[in-house]
C-alpha cells in the first residue's frame, strides 16, 4: 500500500467532515434575522467548513463561509465581495439551491449589519438564515464539491490511488495547514501530492482526502516528535517510530 493511499484510508476512517471541508475556527457568526437587518454576533467555534487554496489575485470566494473581506467587503476589497455574492446568487439558482439561501438574498439585500465590534478583515464569518448555518446543508456540500470540481479539476482518467476512472484534479484543492503552535517544526516526510508531478493521475477526492489526512496528523501533538511533525498514521509515540526519529536526530558518525 502506497503513502497516499495510506492517507487516504486513515481520512476515511478518522475524519467526518465533508470533502472540500476542512475543521477551522469561527470567530464570527452573521445573523440574517429580519429584512433590513443582520447582526454579527461573535461565535468563536470550531467546525468543518469549506476551503480551497487560494492563489493569485484573482478572487476565489468560498461557499457561505468567508472572511470579513469576502462577505463583507472589510478592508476595501470590493471585487472579493462582489465575487463572494455573484457566487451566492449562482448558488440561488442552481440545481443545488435550498430555500434559506434564497431567504438570505432576499433578506440581506440593503440591510444594515449591526455589531458591538468590527471583525479584522481575515476573520471568518458563518452565515445563519432562520437558525440554518448555511454551510452545513447537504445543498452547499453537493454545490461546493461542483465548484471545487470546476476550479481545480481536469480530465477524466484512472486515479493511481483508489485504481477508479474518476475527475483528476489540475492541482490539490487544499493546502496543507503547518502546526501553528510551534513555528519551527519542519515536516520530517512529505508526499509528491500534487496531481501532475511526473504526471502522477491523482483524482480530486483522493487528493482531497490525503491532504485532510496530512493537515490533521500535522497539527495533532500525538503526531509530533520534538521539533518535528510526522506525516504517517503511526503516532510518534509508537516504539518503532519513535526508535527511527531517534537515529534521524542522532549526529553522523565522526561529526
Amino acid at each position: 500500500m502506497t503513502v497516499l493511499q495510506r492517507l487516504v484510508q486513515y481520512q476515511q476512517a478518522n475524519l467526518d467532515a465533508p470533502l472540500y471541508y476542512r475543521i477551522r475556527n469561527v470567530p464570527w457568526v452573521l445573523d440574517i434575522v429580519s429584512n433590513g437587518r443582520a447582526d454579527l454576533r461573535p461565535w468563536n467555534r470550531r467546525g468543518p467548513v469549506p476551503v480551497m487554496r487560494r492563489s493569485g489575485t484573482r478572487p476565489m470566494p468560498f461557499l457561505a463561509v468567508d472572511t470579513a473581506e469576502y462577505i463583507l467587503g472589510v478592508g476595501g476589497h470590493t471585487e472579493r465581495t462582489k465575487a463572494f455574492w455573484d457566487q451566492m446568487f449562482a448558488w440561488a439558482v442552481s440545481p443545488n439551491t435550498h430555500p434559506a439561501v434564497a431567504a438570505l438574498l432576499l433578506l440581506v439585500h440593503d440591510a444594515e449589519v449591526h455589531g458591538s465590534t468590527a471583525p479584522e478583515p481575515r476573520d471568518r464569518i458563518a452565515i445563519r438564515v432562520a437558525g440554518y448555518f448555511l454551510h452545513q446543508l447537504d445543498e452547499a456540500v453537493t454545490e461546493w464539491a461542483r465548484i471545487i470540481e470546476a476550479r481545480k479539476g481536469a480530465g477524466t482518467g484512472m486515479c493511481s490511488v483508489c485504481g477508479q476512472q474518476q475527475r483528476l484534479a489540475a492541482s490539490l484543492p487544499n493546502a496543507i495547514a503547518t502546526p501553528v503552535s510551534n513555528t519551527r517544526q519542519q515536516p520530517l516526510l512529505t508526499v509528491p501530492l500534487r496531481a501532475q508531478t511526473d504526471g502522477l493521475p491523482l483524482c480530486l477526492e483522493c487528493g482531497d482526502r490525503a491532504s485532510a489526512a496530512i493537515d490533521q496528523l500535522a497539527n495533532d501533538p500525538g503526531h509530533h516528535y520534538g521539533d518535528t511533525y510526522v506525516f504517517s498514521p503511526v503516532p510518534a509515540t509508537h516504539t518503532r517510530i519513535g526508535n527511527l526519529l531517534q537515529l534521524l536526530h542522532q549526529p553522523a558518525p565522526g561529526t
